[in-house]
């Protein structure tokens, strides 16, 4: 009799076991700090499955980083709207795709993939419970340092990083301008793979359009805005052409 009903215990789990769904989908929750003339904010999601990533900027979260003063006063009220673009990166396929803002419209972006070369060091601290180790890289005019954990071996990051033997939980550039924190890691079931990648925000394009394109495309619409706000003043007004200040300076065609 009580033979009978330990098999009857164990078979009542394995059936329990088999009954919940495996989560095999991981879910790291960043908060991307702006070291900018107005310090801002916000948080990045990363979501993995196998070889391919999923980041989201969640703009909506935009806030002012109320840790470090700035020189200007100036309130950052919270992006409305439903602007929080997706980015792809599928390492099998060797493949990086994003939604990015042209104008007013959004279009579907082909980057290009880059293998990071990645310079590990000895160098180690603990992030949350986990042990890390210091990696460096350059990538389009940023110097990148990353801490990684073995212990959650997937070899993805926030934003464009990945290549390392395991997560990125810190990453910042060497001008510390931008900061990437994990503050929240779990295994999840997403549908989010289960979609297709261009059907995640609605575009203005039916095709997919090359950065090196969408680059060229952004300063043009930019200069003919400049143009049109200049045919509407008395005023001569000169603009020097500034250098990039976000996350990439350089590409690669301009090296």
């Amino acid at each position: 009799m009580k033979k009978n009903f330990i098999l009857l215990v164990l078979a009542s789990v394995t059936m329990l076991c088999f009954a919940q769904p495996k989560k095999t989908d991981l879910k790291v929750e960043y908060k991307l700090f702006c070291d900018t003339d107005v310090p801002v904010k916000a948080t990045h999601l990363l979501f993995v499955k196998n070889d391919v990533a999923i980041n989201q900027d969640k703009l909506s979260t935009t806030e002012r980083w109320t840790e470090k003063p700035s020189k200007y006063d100036m309130n950052i009220a919270k992006i409305q709207g439903d602007y929080e673009p997706y980015m792809k990166i599928d390492r099998k396929k060797k493949e990086m795709l994003f939604f990015g803002a042209l104008g007013q419209n959004i279009v579907l972006v082909k980057d290009i993939y880059t293998d990071l070369k990645w310079i590990i060091t000895k160098e180690s601290k603990t992030i949350a419970g986990y042990n890390c180790t210091k990696a460096t890289t350059s990538y389009r005019g940023r110097e990148w340092i990353a801490w990684f954990t073995i212990e959650i071996p997937v070899p993805f990051g926030p934003w464009k990083l990945h290549g390392l033997p395991g997560l990125i939980l810190e990453a910042y550039d060497s001008t510390n301008r931008y900061t990437y924190k994990a503050v929240k890691i779990e295994m999840v079931t997403d549908d989010i793979f289960s979609k297709d990648f261009s059907t995640l925000m609605a575009t203005s394009r039916k095709k997919v359009i090359p950065i090196r394109q969408f680059i060229d495309e952004n300063l043009e619409y930019n200069e003919n805005r400049f143009k049109a706000l200049m045919a509407n003043t008395e005023f001569e007004i000169q603009v020097k052409n500034e250098p990039r200040s976000g996350e990439e300076l350089i590409y690669e065609w301009e090296e």
